[in-house]
């Protein structure tokens, strides 16, 4: 397989590419679990591009991501398991890379808009901005441009309130004017 497996207690600094280590300090009984699931998502991602199957590779990337994410939020709202989050990066990016080689924009929106939410959820408010701006580039439904906009609503504004602590008031008035374009535009003011 290509990918890598690394049992080690060196914590993930920013910036570093995930290495799953930290999988392996939960409880063991899910730990085994997590393990197997990711054999299972690994093994069908690297079959599928063996296959030259792009989508399908793209799509058991996505899960393992979906997996890492819910674990590194479950129960953890204020607080997330943030080298959880990182895996769930790493393996949406995957993902992201594979839809785009497709032109699969189902695939390519699904995967900015989770990004968008990982790295909200990491405090990084302006490669959320990114990703949520691509998820709504990209939405082909009108549902889901209302959620691409509700989410930039969400990040815009946090980037306006951080610009504004920061008495970068300039910037906060550009986001917020953001902000009120995005409502605008989904239709239900909020």
């Amino acid at each position: 397989l290509t990918h890598e497996n690394v049992e080690s207690d060196t914590p993930i600094e920013e910036g570093e590419e995930p290495k799953l280590q930290f999988i392996l300090k939960a409880d063991q009984q899910e730990d085994s679990e997590t393990l197997q699931y990711l054999k299972e998502h690994l093994s069908e991602a690297e079959r599928a591009i063996r296959a030259g199957d792009h989508k399908s590779a793209s799509n058991a990337y996505s899960m393992l991501a979906e997996h890492f994410e819910k674990k590194a939020t479950r129960g953890k709202k204020n607080a997330p398991d943030m080298s959880g989050l990182r895996v769930a990066v790493h393996f949406y990016s995957k993902s992201l890379d594979l839809a785009h080689q497709i032109s699969d924009r189902t695939l390519e929106s699904s995967a900015h808009q989770h990004l968008g939410s990982c790295f909200h959820r990491m405090g990084d408010v302006a490669e959320a901005v990114k990703h949520y701006e691509k998820f709504s580039e990209l939405a082909v439904a009108q549902e889901g441009k209302m959620m691409a906009m509700k989410r930039l609503i969400e990040v815009y504004k946090a980037f306006a309130e951080e610009s504004e602590h920061n008495d970068n008031y300039s910037q906060a008035v550009v986001y917020y004017s953001r902000c009120l374009d995005c409502a605008e535009k989904s239709e239900d003011g909020e």
